[in-house]
């Protein structure tokens, strides 16, 4: 007990020191955050956070399952055999959404872009009329994306990588995120 008492104190003023030396702290992006799941047929997993507050910025995330995506594709086939074009939506849905505990048995991955570089746009959303604030990658300046990185059985983002863009049509144009998603699911699928 004493032990992670200790480490929480330690995780707590090490955010608190990195946030205000401006290194970015991606400790906002929880469990109970991730939200929005797509998945597709390989076993890789999108995914969107809804806990963002003051700390917004363009955070792309996916994550794999530790038995690889084979293994949740299959399982998502065994768990819904009687609709498989949807399988591995609902097993998304229902595995995901209903049971926050099966999160940790995701590796993650966030690529992560600091609001600095991202501009305000309001939108009205249809009949409702409700006004809400999105943000969007300026287009025109240079700016920087950082991967982070959760392992299963781990608490901390770790930064394993940084990729600097010219403009937002470089972004656009760069498969930079899906090389690494890609290269981490082939690695998953042959443990």
């Amino acid at each position: 007990m004493k032990h992670k008492l200790i480490v929480l104190i330690l995780n707590v003023f090490f955010l608190n020191c990195f946030s205000q030396n401006g290194i970015v702290n991606v400790a906002f992006v929880t469990d109970a955050c991730i939200d929005n799941f797509k998945p597709d047929t390989l076993g890789r997993i999108s995914f969107q956070t809804n806990c963002r507050g003051e700390n917004y910025s363009e955070i792309n995330g996916y994550m794999i399952h530790k038995n690889g995506g084979s293994w949740w594709y299959k399982e998502a086939k065994r768990r819904f055999p009687n609709n498989v074009m949807n399988c591995e939506y609902k097993l998304a849905k229902k595995l995901l959404s209903e049971d926050k505990d099966s999160l940790k048995n995701y590796n993650k991955w966030v690529f992560f872009v600091d609001k600095k570089f991202l501009e305000p746009v309001v939108q009205v959303h249809g009949e409702t009329g409700v006004e809400e604030t999105a943000y969007y990658i300026k287009e025109t300046i240079p700016f920087e994306e950082i991967l982070y990185q959760r392992l299963v059985g781990k608490i901390m983002w770790v930064e394993i990588g940084r990729k600097k863009f010219d403009s937002y049509s470089q972004y656009r144009k760069s498969t930079w995120r899906i090389d690494f998603i890609k290269a981490k699911l082939a690695e998953s699928n042959h443990r």
